[in-house]
């Protein structure tokens, strides 16, 4: 069998400082203590709708490649009249005001996301032509879905090339984040 003693201090020890009078310091309160302001507001200021633009979040728009040398030839449309962005000289633009996709609430409820690449043309008038919205890749067709119906309701400054509104063709990526 294990015997366990308990070590006796020596003489000299018993003489030593008594507990009571050594100071020890006091470990820092953490987290921190937050003080609540005296004075809440209990208004909010007044929201002009039309001055909300899409968050940054929601979307990062990517282009096409551009000509680095002031001399370069643009490229010339598609057969059937659809630019890109070499070929324009003032190339399409969203909106402001634009709708962000609805987030889906299945994937929101879940803390999914994720991100959907689409390739869509932009007519003359500036709307998204239907026939043409096509998902490159998206992470969850639900995200996709929401893309095609903002992109229904969107509006965008047309392309111009030689001085006229014309087609383009534009890719962009949503991505979908939780803040």
């Amino acid at each position: 069998p294990v015997t366990f003693v308990r070590p006796t201090p020596p003489p000299s020890a018993a003489r030593a400082v008594p507990p009571a009078a050594v100071a020890v310091p006091a470990a820092p309160a953490f987290p921190m203590p937050v003080i609540a302001p005296v004075a809440v507001p209990t208004h909010l200021p007044a929201v002009d709708p039309r001055a909300l633009a899409i968050p940054r979040d929601w979307y990062v728009v990517r282009t096409g490649p551009a000509s680095s040398s002031p001399g370069a030839r643009a490229a010339a449309p598609s057969a059937d009249g659809i630019h890109d962005l070499r070929s324009v000289d003032v190339a399409v633009e969203g909106e402001p005001g634009n709708p962000a996709p609805a987030y889906p609430e299945a994937l929101r409820a879940a803390r999914v996301e994720g991100w959907v690449d689409v390739q869509f043309v932009v007519d003359t008038a500036g709307r998204a032509e239907p026939g043409s919205i096509r998902v490159l890749s998206a992470t969850h067709p639900l995200f996709a879905d929401a893309v095609r119906e903002a992109l229904r309701r969107s509006r965008y400054r047309p392309a111009v090339a030689g001085g006229r509104r014309v087609r383009q063709l534009v890719e962009q990526r949503f991505e979908f984040a939780l803040r």
